[in-house]
């Protein structure tokens, strides 16, 4: 790393904690009124705002805290703040998305981001690992959902998720080979992404090698967004096919709580404690949406918004025990 650039970090953390701010504060002042965006494409509503709200107040507070983490290191490359930035607007395009391929591109753009973040640190044969693993679960996730909107495309004939559920309405019958295989691999490869169970194996060895202040970004921001989509998929476009996918989301749910707890007792590393954690949050918020009601959507949100406070708290922890090596 050349000489300085540990001094060079609070500066671009805090024009990145900045940029972050003015965002939130053009999002406050905007009208939260519904209204679509991009020939439908995109959907502004107050689930959208509400969480794009907590992307940006999650990324603010995890980069504040992470600023004197990395000066003290000293190994943030130019490229560390815009990653991070770039992340967190793929996350706002995934909460807003009403059509399936602009939420692949807003999931893949935060995606390329992590598995970058990953590898940060580039002297470290463990972050390079992460950065690996995360990579090679990611392909087979974005493969799985592209397979899963291919399905669904061939069987409703639009990327559209309302009008997917228009179709569904219209004709129950055209579900009951393709494009109930579709939404399979669709919420496969969400459950890889949000580290459920069974699909969960990468989850503690990347949030063990990747930088600390990576894994805190990891465990926090992402989730917002992701379960939203979740919503947007489960009660939006299938809400007819309920009986398909609620059974689904309650084994997962059950299976992440119970493999977490069971698995984090063995734990001797904060890190991967903290991994396992994420993974029965994971197995708790999928309970609220295998309830398919609105109020489990919104008991969902909540519970993310408090997430979100104690995640950044308890990582906060973490990244001061840095300074003596409390986590190896």
């Amino acid at each position: 790393m050349a000489p300085g650039i540990g001094g060079a970090v609070p500066a671009t953390g805090a024009l990145a904690v900045a940029a972050l701010a003015i965002a939130f504060v053009i999002l406050a002042m905007t009208p939260w009124t519904p209204a679509e965006l991009l020939h439908g494409a995109l959907r502004i509503d107050a689930l959208s705002q509400g969480a794009k709200g907590l992307i940006l107040l999650a990324s603010i507070g995890v980069i504040a805290l992470s600023i004197e983490s990395f000066r003290r290191d000293a190994f943030l490359p130019a490229e560390g703040w815009a990653l991070f930035l770039l992340s967190a607007l793929g996350l706002m395009i995934l909460v807003s998305a009403q059509e399936m391929l602009t939420l692949y591109l807003g999931l893949e753009l935060s995606s390329f981001c992590f598995y970058i973040l990953a590898a940060l640190k580039r002297t470290s044969g463990f972050s390079t690992e992460a950065g690996l693993k995360y990579f090679m679960v990611g392909a087979l996730a974005s493969g799985l959902l592209l397979f899963g909107i291919v399905l669904l495309y061939a069987v409703a004939g639009s990327t559209r998720l309302d009008a997917i559920g228009a179709t569904l309405a219209a004709s129950p019958d055209v579900w009951s080979n393709g494009g109930a295989v579709g939404l399979l691999f669709v919420m496969s490869a969400l459950f890889f992404k949000v580290a459920a169970a069974p699909f969960h194996l990468w989850v503690a060895d990347v949030y063990e090698g990747a930088p600390t202040p990576v894994a805190a970004f990891f465990a926090v921001v992402p989730k917002v967004a992701i379960f939203v989509a979740f919503a947007r998929i489960t009660l939006g476009a299938f809400h007819g096919l309920l009986p398909l996918w609620q059974p689904l989301l309650a084994i997962v749910s059950g299976l992440s709580m119970i493999v977490a707890a069971f698995a984090a007792l063995r734990q001797t590393k904060i890190k991967r404690l903290l991994a396992y954690s994420a993974i029965g949050h994971a197995g708790y918020l999928l309970m609220g949406l295998a309830c398919g009601t609105v109020e489990g959507v919104a008991a969902v949100f909540v519970y993310l918004a408090v997430y979100v406070i104690t995640g950044m708290l308890l990582w906060g922890i973490v990244m001061t025990c840095d300074r003596w090596q409390w986590t190896d």
